[in-house]
């Protein structure tokens, strides 16, 4: 939360208009971000996709730059690296071989982040089927308490009614 954050600030963005652009609903993400909350995966892709000039490892890890080296026009963290280099105020045009690996890169790059948000949402799915195995379990358990705690009553309520009847009678 606090690296999106932090990239909005970058942007001179309020947060408003990140909602509104990431498709959130208003006031979602600073309540999320107030609150110190995590956001869903969906989330994550709606951002990357709408924001692709943020690296996805930053984002996820906090490792790397904020900005991908593949947009030139955007301000980048200090470490960056941007198929134009400045050099003295004159720009040096990488190489074909250099922007190729600088793509090959950035393609890595995306793909590991690909695999973690898989790997994430699988683990959200296992957990909530878990969860809900479990509350299955649970409701199944309670089912059962249930059906036997009638059977007791209704045999309780049998044998006071024999009684009462024994008693009328004698």
């Amino acid at each position: 939360m606090q690296r999106i954050k932090q990239y909005i600030d970058f942007k001179k963005l309020t947060i408003r208009t990140f909602e509104k652009t990431t498709g959130m609903s208003n006031g979602s993400f600073a309540s999320q971000l107030k609150n110190n909350k995590t956001i869903g995966v969906d989330k994550l892709e709606n951002i990357l996709r709408t924001y692709p000039e943020i690296n996805p490892e930053w984002l996820l890890t906090g490792k790397g730059n904020m900005l991908n080296s593949l947009f030139p026009n955007e301000k980048n963290t200090p470490k960056a690296t941007t198929l134009v280099q400045e050099r003295e105020s004159e720009p040096i045009i990488m190489s074909d071989d250099e922007k190729l690996s600088t793509l090959i890169k950035a393609n890595q790059t995306l793909s590991e982040a690909s695999f973690i948000l898989a790997q994430t949402t699988q683990d959200a799915v296992r957990l909530a089927t878990d969860t809900i195995g479990y509350d299955r379990q649970q409701v199944n358990s309670n089912r059962m308490i249930m059906e036997k705690l009638i059977l007791l009553l209704d045999t309780a309520k049998k044998k006071t009614t024999g009684i009462a009847i024994a008693k009328t009678i004698s």
